[in-house]
């Protein structure tokens, strides 16, 4: 199963899921819901929505470290677990003279949950930020 590839208006690197996941939806309201596909058709759905996922990642990182000289790439986070995506990454880094370093399985992991863990544990020690916090991130890339 074949979906469109990411994109969004903006910056040289920036995507968007939601084409992806619109696609999704069309297709199975199409199919009469999710209740009418099959185990085989539910899987070539995700099949196909992971490749879409993916080749929008890495094509937007190989872009990026030939656009900057880049030659050697670094990926972490919950993301890099996935294996397609590492070994998509690997290949294309490969024929791009890019060495990539993923983390090992176990340390793949996903940076929100560990940020959720150490705020309750900051809270249950009474630790709390002051009002003037902000929600929003302040890296200007």
């Amino acid at each position: 199963m074949k979906f469109p590839a990411p994109s969004a208006p903006g910056g040289l690197y920036d995507f968007s899921f939601s084409g992806i996941k619109t696609a999704v939806l069309y297709y199975v309201r199409n199919k009469g819901g999710p209740e009418r596909l099959s185990a085989k058709e539910i899987s070539k759905i995700a099949s196909g929505f992971q490749e879409a996922a993916c080749d929008a990642v890495v094509d937007n990182a190989i872009r990026a470290c030939r656009s900057k000289g880049i030659k050697v790439m670094a990926v972490g986070g919950g993301v890099s677990a996935n294996s397609r995506l590492r070994e998509k990454l690997y290949e294309a880094a490969r024929s791009n003279g890019i060495r990539v370093l993923i983390p090992q399985l176990k340390l793949c992991l996903d940076n929100a949950a560990m940020t959720a863990v150490l705020g309750a544990a900051l809270f249950k020690k009474g630790v709390k930020a002051d009002e003037y916090i902000s929600g929003f991130a302040n890296f200007n890339g």
